[in-house]
C-alpha cells in the first residue's frame, strides 16, 4: 500500500512486490527494517517520529542518484503528418521512498526499487545525458500499471513541425514531475505534452496537476531543491 502507515500493532508489516517493509515501535522509536526474501537489506532507527509514509518517487535514485532524466523509449513508434496530434498513455517505472513526518517536516528514510534498473546515454558521447532508461508502449487507452514499480504517464503528443515525423522516444526531467498515487499502489504523473518542433527535436511541457482524485506524492528534497523555475525542457539529440 501506498500512503500512510498506521502502526496499530507493535509490528506492522507491508508487502510490496518483492520486499517486504517492517515498522517496529520501540518506546519512543520506530525501528524500520526492509527485508529481501527474509534477509535485512537495510534497516534505520526514527526517533519521534509523528508519522510514515509509503509512496511513489522518480526513479533516479537507485543504485544512487547519478542523473534526473528519464527515458522512455517505445517498443511502437508513433508517425505523425504536419499538425498531426494523438493523446494517449505510457508507463515509466518508480522508485519507492519512506517518508517520517514530523511537526510538518518530513525527511526521507529510504529508497529503493522494485525494478531491475537500467540507464542510458541519450545524445552524443560527448555531450549527451545519461537517463533512467525504459522500454515500454504507448497506448490509446489508459493502462493499469504493475503496482509498486510503474506509473501511469498521460501523454499528448502533437508535430509542429512541416514533414512527417516518427517519435520512438521521450526524454523527461524529474524535477519537473509530480507523483499521484492510489492507496494498492498504482501511480500516476501529470499530464505530459509532447511538441514535436523538427525530425530531432521536440519541446516538453509538464502540466501542474493531475486531475482526479489521487494523492500527492512528496519529493526527495535532492530533487526539489534545483527546481527549474519553468515547466519545459527540450529534447535535442533524437525522436
Amino acid at each position: 500500500m501506498y500512503g500512510k502507515i498506521e502502526q496499530k500493532c507493535k509490528v506492522t508489516r507491508i508487502k510490496l512486490v518483492k520486499r517486504v517493509l517492517e515498522f517496529n515501535n520501540e518506546a519512543n522509536s520506530i525501528v524500520y527494517r526492509r527485508l529481501l526474501n527474509n534477509a535485512l537489506e537495510y534497516e534505520c532507527e526514527i526517533v519521534s517520529s509523528d508519522a510514515m509514509f509509503i509512496e511513489p518517487v522518480a526513479p533516479i535514485f537507485v543504485p544512487k542518484q547519478i542523473t534526473y532524466y528519464i527515458l522512455i523509449e517505445f517498443v511502437n513508434s508513433i508517425l505523425l503528418p504536419p499538425e498531426g496530434l494523438v493523446k494517449g498513455y505510457t508507463t515509466m517505472p518508480v522508485d519507492i521512498a519512506v517518508f517520517s513526518m514530523k511537526d510538518n517536516e518530513y525527511r526521507v528514510v529510504d529508497i529503493f526499487s522494485e525494478n531491475n534498473v537500467k540507464y542510458a546515454l541519450y545524445g552524443p558521447k560527448n555531450e549527451g545525458l545519461v537517463a533512467r532508461y525504459y522500454k515500454t508502449k504507448f497506448t490509446h487507452n489508459i493502462m493499469k500499471p504493475e503496482p509498486f514499480k510503474e506509473s501511469v504517464v498521460p501523454l499528448e503528443i502533437i508535430n509542429s513541425h512541416n514533414k512527417w515525423v516518427k517519435l520512438s522516444q521521450i526524454l523527461l526531467d524529474s524535477r519537473l514531475l509530480r507523483f499521484y498515487y492510489k492507496r494498492e499502489g498504482i501511480a500516476y504523473t501529470q499530464n505530459i505534452k509532447v511538441n514535436v518542433t523538427s525530425e530531432s527535436t521536440a519541446v516538453i511541457e509538464y502540466e501542474k496537476e493531475f486531475p482526479g482524485d489521487l494523492f500527492e506524492a512528496r519529493k526527495p528534497l535532492k530533487v526539489s531543491i534545483f527546481m527549474p523555475s519553468h515547466r519545459r525542457t527540450e529534447m535535442m539529440w533524437g525522436l
